[in-house]
């Protein structure tokens, strides 16, 4: 009974899983800051003309020897901003890689951050995590990552936007879940599958955690896959629409 109670409870601590978005269109593209986020460090700085700059170094395993590769930080002639990675397109099969990800585009839009954006009065600082090279079960483990940041002042955003939605495959997965307790609990509590022997109100101990868990879990799996994104625009920290006019 007690561990029925504790997966109720849990459930309901996961109940508001959710995944963000947030998009950032800027007037220049040269006016915001790369930084690593490993280490802090401003690697491409606002104003910087043409750039490259390494990142991260290192080797991964290609089968029987090891591949080495650095990641680079590029400010092309137009202002656009990319992560370049030259050898983790060759990774070997089972593993899958990318050479090149996009920060920036040359009509002034960020790539959708996903996570915690940072708003602060002067400035809005987009994380981000790119991925070059994937392994594991459907590609799921990273064995490249660049964890980097753009930093851009208010004053140089064109518009900011921010969307929030549950994450659906949990919603999936709470619903397959409830859907099975239930069941469960509804043949325990059945004359047709319940042992005569067996009296109801010992196989009501058992179904009733059951039932009560599985119908927790049904709901909340239900409002992951029906519930409709939220879409926000962000203003600079402190104002409103009427104050940045």
């Amino acid at each position: 009974m007690a561990g029925r109670f504790l997966a109720l409870f849990l459930l309901a601590q996961v109940s508001c899983i959710t995944a963000t978005s947030t998009t950032v269109r800027v007037r220049d593209l040269r006016k915001l800051d790369l930084t690593n986020r490993d280490n802090g460090q401003v690697v491409i700085a606002s104003g910087a003309d043409v750039a490259t700059v390494p990142l991260q170094k290192g080797a991964i395993w290609n089968w029987f020897e090891k591949m080495p590769f650095e990641v680079d930080a590029i400010r092309e002639p137009t202002g656009t901003l990319r992560l370049q990675c030259d050898a983790c397109g060759g990774a070997p099969w089972p593993k899958i890689g990318r050479e090149a990800a996009s920060l920036v585009q040359a009509n002034g839009d960020l790539v959708p951050s996903v996570g915690h954006a940072t708003i602060s009065p002067a400035a809005i600082t987009l994380p981000y995590q790119t991925c070059f090279v994937a392994s594991g079960s459907k590609h799921h483990h990273c064995e490249i990552e660049s964890r980097t940041s753009v930093t851009i002042p208010w004053e140089n955003v064109v518009e900011a936007d921010r969307s929030t939605s549950p994450v659906r495959f949990w919603g999936v997965a709470l619903v397959t879940f409830g859907a099975a307790e239930i069941a469960g609990g509804a043949i325990a509590l059945s004359p047709a599958f319940g042992d005569a022997n067996y009296a109801l109100s010992s196989r009501a101990t058992f179904a009733l955690p059951l039932i009560t868990t599985g119908a927790v879990a049904l709901g909340v799996g239900l409002w992951h896959l029906l519930a409709p994104t939220r879409a926000e625009h962000i203003f600079p920290l402190g104002q409103t629409p009427a104050s940045t006019n």
